[in-house]
């Protein structure tokens, strides 16, 4: 009895690990980091999981969030960054089978990729002008020499006004005996004139008594 009992446990317990076999050897995880044409490229590849439940998987770059996905069996993917500067990926997968990571299934792995390219160099500024360079020549000037002779000035005599010490005529006020005297033209005239005037007054007057009778 005591051998049969032997005999089954440990028959259970290789039916237990030719059972487990299979299961272990179907994960199947890859994370390989490169460079590709100049730029850094990650691939993640995580094959024949257990897909009875969720699993994730997480990729980083510094600080930078890049990936955070949940996936069932299988999960493959490639990420493409700038090859000027460094990279620092972490892959971070949790398999619902292995959640402490005791079978290699669960794992968090660091890839570093270096600089794969160096940045583009700027052009080079255009070249300055070439400096434009003048010259001065100096062409003498004939010149003619003058003659110089000599000038006699004339100075004209000096002329002198002096007033005259002549006294002005006087000039005499005319007085009453000096006027002109009217005579018979001028007087005849002015009788006839204060005759009609004397006429017409007493025809008005005479014409005014006749109206008011």
């Amino acid at each position: 009895m005591r051998f049969a009992r032997f005999a089954a446990i440990v028959l259970g317990a290789l039916i237990a690990v030719l059972a487990g076999a299979p299961t272990a050897s179907a994960h199947t995880p890859s994370v390989v980091g490169g460079c590709v044409d100049g730029r850094a490229v990650l691939t993640v590849e995580l094959e024949r999981y257990d897909g009875r439940r969720a699993n994730s998987v997480s990729v980083t770059d510094g600080d930078r969030s890049i990936e955070d996905e949940r996936f069932r069996g299988e999960f493959r993917r490639a990420y493409s960054e700038s090859g000027t500067v460094p990279h620092a990926f972490v892959v971070t997968v949790l398999a619902w089978d292995d959640p402490r990571g005791a079978r290699g299934w669960s794992f968090s792995r660091e890839v570093t990729v270096h600089k794969c390219a160096t940045p583009p160099i700027p052009p080079a500024p255009p070249a300055p002008p070439p400096a434009v360079t003048t010259t001065t020549v100096e062409v003498p000037v004939a010149t003619t020499p003058t003659a110089v002779g000599t000038t006699t000035a004339t100075t004209p005599p000096l002329t002198f006004h002096l007033p005259s010490t002549q006294p002005k005529p006087v000039v005499r006020a005319a007085g009453l005996s000096d006027l002109p005297r009217p005579g018979p033209r001028v007087t005849v005239p002015l009788v006839l004139s204060a005759v009609v005037l004397v006429g017409g007054l007493v025809v008005l007057v005479v014409l005014r008594r006749r109206l008011r009778r």
